[in-house]
């Protein structure tokens, strides 16, 4: 019994993942409408179209078929996203089969046959299967996270983002805020969801943080731009100095887009490459926020590390913690517990804070 249990044991690993549903639409009334060899054989199209797209350049891996669709999984949730448009849009072409689908992310159990994984497991997996529940034939849904995570990294000018809002989903305590990607020159968003939006603020001393539930429409990085931009141009307006941020990175090349829109704003963003570094820094300015990576060097957990000394130090500065998606899984509460704000991998939630807390600074001061 005892070696049967470190068997499975063994087997049940758990990485973060993007989980992709496909659904073919009315797969029962194409089936009697086409008979059962055309269907199949339009089926078998679909699986491999699916396949092929998902699996090109080892981006992703295609576990298995859910009978009318298919389950899919993706290392970066970016090109989950690119996958899947790419998968609607040779769809299209095909008079009769639409496709629905749906992605989230997460941290997920994996079941391993052989050293190959043959399926995941967990509440994103669910969650993904709901979220494609919800889609229009030729529409993609995605959760906020996989929305955040990728929409920093797609610089493809002909995606877009439609932002539905939340929306319950059967299973779920609380709504999920629900995104949709689109080619605008090939199709528009779906049609509005329900929308319900519950959200408590983050305690921080004096300072309060609102959860990030749904984000703005259009671009967000162009939006969080002008909006800390008018922020620090009111704080020169009123003869205040603009806000000094420190980035703690010993890479600082992996995050140069946030941190030039930052200056492009107007902030004050100061470099420490390593913890000892931004201690001296944090001694000697007074900051309005640290953002620091989670990994340096050889330390995959320097960031928690950094929160540690700033509470052994009485440093007040709020802090965010900025790293990637595994890192954000596997040991986003643990950060969040040392004193973080918010560890995030999204530059949107990244951004959000930050334009709070610049705002917090105009308010109230570094106080």
């Amino acid at each position: 019994m005892v070696a049967t249990a470190e068997a499975y044991r063994k087997r049940k690993t758990t990485s973060v993942l993007a989980v992709v549903f496909t659904d073919i639409a009315q797969s029962t009334e194409l089936r009697e409408r086409l008979g059962e060899i055309e269907y199949e054989n339009l089926r078998e199209l679909h699986d491999q179209t699916v396949r092929e797209l998902a699996e090109r350049d080892d981006a992703g891996a295609v576990l298995k078929s859910t009978g009318d669709g298919a389950l899919a999984v993706f290392a970066e949730p970016s090109t989950a996203v690119m996958r899947c448009l790419g998968i609607q849009k040779l769809m299209a072409t095909q008079p009769h089969f639409k496709l629905r689908i749906g992605i989230d992310m997460g941290q997920v159990s994996l079941a391993s046959k052989g050293g190959i994984v043959v399926d995941v497991f967990g509440r994103q997996v669910n969650r993904a299967q709901r979220i494609q529940g919800l889609a229009e034939p030729e529409h993609i849904l995605t959760s906020f996270h996989v929305y955040d995570c990728a929409v920093g990294w797609l610089r493809e000018p002909a995606v877009s983002w439609h932002n539905h809002g939340g929306a319950s989903l059967r299973g779920f305590s609380c709504p999920v805020s629900i995104h949709e990607p689109f080619d605008p020159q090939r199709t528009r968003p779906q049609s509005q969801l329900h929308r319900h939006e519950s959200v408590q603020p983050i305690t921080f001393g004096v300072f309060n943080l609102r959860p990030l539930a749904v984000a703005p429409k259009g671009d967000p990085l162009a939006y969080y731009g002008i909006a800390i931009e008018q922020v620090i141009g009111n704080l020169r307006s009123a003869g205040r100095d603009s806000p000094s941020i420190l980035w703690v990175d010993d890479y600082p090349s992996n995050n140069a887009r946030p941190s030039q829109l930052l200056i492009h704003a107007g902030c004050i963003v100061d470099l420490a490459l390593t913890t000892d570094e931004a201690l001296r820094r944090m001694q000697s300015c007074e900051y309005a926020l640290t953002i620091t990576v989670m990994g340096r060097g050889q330390n995959g957990t320097a960031g928690i590390e950094l929160l540690q000394v700033m509470r052994r130090h009485s440093i007040p500065t709020p802090a965010v913690v900025y790293c990637s998606s595994s890192a954000a899984a596997y040991y986003g509460e643990q950060a969040t517990a040392n004193g973080a704000l918010v560890c995030t991998a999204g530059t949107v939630t990244l951004l959000d804070t930050i334009l709070q807390v610049v705002e917090h600074f105009a308010k109230c001061g570094t106080s």
